[in-house]
């Protein structure tokens, strides 16, 4: 792969600009600001690890179900609203299959 000088430049350059251009990242506590809990309530001690406390607020829609009110019937209780989460992941691996046969 020959590439232009022109175009290795260009995109050094652009690179570059990138790169000084790049503030830091700050995350924005808001779950901190809404319910007056530490970040730690979440987190454990190496950021930005989840603790089973912050992984259940996950898995429930990052919903404190505990302040909801619930709908009684005779067999049941629920939420007054249902929270609903879901986590996925894909995997696409590029190779060759050989077949037999």
């Amino acid at each position: 792969m020959n590439f232009p000088k022109k175009t290795v430049f260009s995109f050094l350059v652009a690179l570059l600009v990138l790169v000084v251009e790049i503030d830091t990242a700050e995350a924005i506590p808001a779950f901190s600001r809404q319910t007056s809990q530490s970040c730690s309530s979440c987190h454990s001690q190496h950021f930005p690890t989840l603790n089973a406390f912050g992984r259940m607020f996950k898995a429930n829609g990052y919903t404190m179900v505990a302040g909801q009110k619930t709908v009684e019937g005779k067999d049941v209780s629920l939420p007054q609203s249902l929270n609903l989460a879901l986590v996925g992941a894909l995997q696409y691996i590029k190779g060759k299959e050989e077949t037999e046969t």
